[in-house]
């Protein structure tokens, strides 16, 4: 199986074009600590963030602790939509140490015109999606959604900064 997508993991590790071999790796390794040095001050973790689902449920973050978060954005008429079959694979194969979550946005050239409904239908019926997708966020600019601020800015999730 081959996978390509913009993923962030705890720890902000990144998979693109990954390969089974590297997901098997992947999964099986310890969940990476959350912690940040001492002089963090107020810095939150990952689990401190929250979500609403395309169907309204809103979710913690902290509900996954002891697993690999899996966040991918997505989009319905992006060349790598298919990847919503792959990540359901991913999905239900590491699901007792990982966790996928889609992150749907318009953010890169219109591709997710739809309504939060239009995309949930179009998740299950073409791709039998089960693991919790997001409502439709924006990911980039100055309506960035406040996980995609932790994953992307160094002085939020003290690793490092990213685009």
């Amino acid at each position: 199986m081959r996978i390509s997508l913009f993923a962030a993991a705890l720890g902000l590790a990144a998979l693109t074009s990954c390969n089974q071999n590297q997901m098997d790796n992947f999964a099986s390794t310890d969940t990476p600590s959350t912690a940040v040095s001492s002089d963090a001050g107020d810095r939150k973790s990952i689990y401190d963030y929250s979500f609403t689902t395309l169907q309204g449920k809103k979710i913690s973050l902290s509900e996954f602790k002891g697993k690999k978060l899996l966040i991918v954005n997505t989009a319905s008429e992006c060349g790598y939509t298919p990847q919503y079959k792959q990540l359901e694979e991913v999905s239900q194969r590491f699901k007792d140490n990982l966790v996928v979550l889609g992150f749907p946005t318009n953010d890169f050239g219109g591709q997710e015109p739809g309504s939060n409904t239009e995309i949930a239908e179009f998740c299950q019926v073409n791709y039998g999606v089960s693991f919790p997708v997001s409502e439709k966020i924006t990911v980039k600019g100055g309506n960035m959604d406040p996980i995609y601020q932790w994953l992307t800015k160094k002085e939020l999730n003290g690793k490092a900064d990213s685009e």
